[in-house]
């Protein structure tokens, strides 16, 4: 069960992926398999080490205090998300991109990995292993 609770929660914070994917494939920009497994690598480390700072958090502070923490954790991440998507945004510039080179597969994947912080803060908080926490952001 935990581990379908780790993959709702990576499943969730990753809809923005699709928005990135459906962005580059409309402009007609290619990312080659090499680049997505970078991405997702980024994804899977930001992740990791987010949930290995929990997991210290952890160690300092009762469960209360932790649930408590990973609550405000999610509510200051949804919050976030709620007004981004409300403010106005700027348009991605692609400047005649055919393909993602490495440099910017980079870029995308620190950009999309930053919102997966608190949730895997969050997570290790709870109790879920690291490895558990991240490995779920990687498959996705």
């Amino acid at each position: 069960m935990q581990l379908v609770y780790l993959f709702i929660i990576a499943l969730l914070n990753s809809i923005d992926n699709i928005g990135i994917g459906a962005a580059y494939s409309i402009a007609g920009v290619k990312v080659r398999l090499l680049k997505n497994i970078l991405i997702a690598f980024i994804a899977f480390i930001v992740s990791f080490l987010s949930a290995i700072v929990g997991q210290l958090i952890s160690y300092y502070l009762n469960d209360t205090e932790c649930t408590i923490i990973s609550m405000l954790l999610l509510i200051l991440m949804g919050t976030n998300m709620i007004y981004t998507s409300f403010s106005k945004k700027k348009g991605i510039e692609l400047n005649n991109i055919n393909e993602l080179d490495f440099k910017e597969a980079f870029s995308v994947g620190i950009a999309l990995a930053l919102d997966d912080i608190s949730s895997s803060v969050s997570s290790s908080l709870l109790g879920f292993s690291a490895f558990m926490t991240s490995f779920p952001y990687f498959i996705i």
